[in-house]
C-alpha cells in the first residue's frame, strides 16, 4: 500500500494550495529534519519553489545552518515525499521593535483663545 506522504503532493499539486500546503507539511516534518534544538531558532516562513525560506534566531544559529542545507532539504524531501524544495535560504529574523510610548494629543486651546475668531 502506497504511503500517504507519497500520495499527498501528487494531490495538491498544481492546486492554488500546493505552496501553503507544501509549507504546513515542512513545518510539520521540521522539528524531525533538524532535531528539536536547531527547531527552537528556527522557523520556515515561505516556500517558493524550489527554496524554502527560514528564519533563524540570531548569528551564531545562522552558521550553525550553513552547512547542513543539503542535509536537511534530503531529509524533509524524505520525510515529506516532495521534491519541490531543492534549496533552502537561511535568514536572521528581523529584530522586534520595541514600541515607541505614545504621547497624549491635547486638544485644549491655549490660553485666553477660546471663542476668538481669526482674522481673514
Amino acid at each position: 500500500m502506497e504511503q500517504a506522504k507519497s500520495i499527498l503532493p501528487r494531490l495538491f499539486q498544481g492546486t492554488p494550495d500546493t505552496v501553503r500546503w507544501q509549507l504546513d507539511l515542512i513545518r510539520a516534518y521540521w522539528p524531525e529534519a533538524v532535531g528539536p534544538l536547531l527547531a527552537s531558532h528556527s522557523d520556515p516562513v515561505r516556500v517558493r519553489p524550489p527554496t524554502l525560506f527560514v528564519q533563524v534566531s540570531d548569528a551564531a544559529w545562522l552558521e550553525e545552518f550553513g552547512p547542513m542545507q543539503r542535509q536537511i532539504v534530503s531529509l524533509l524531501q524524505q520525510e515529506t515525499g516532495s521534491r519541490a524544495v531543492t534549496r533552502i535560504e537561511f535568514q536572521l529574523e528581523a529584530p522586534e521593535e520595541p514600541a515607541l510610548p505614545r504621547k497624549p494629543i491635547s486638544r485644549r486651546l491655549p490660553k485666553g483663545t477660546a471663542g476668538r475668531r481669526r482674522k481673514s
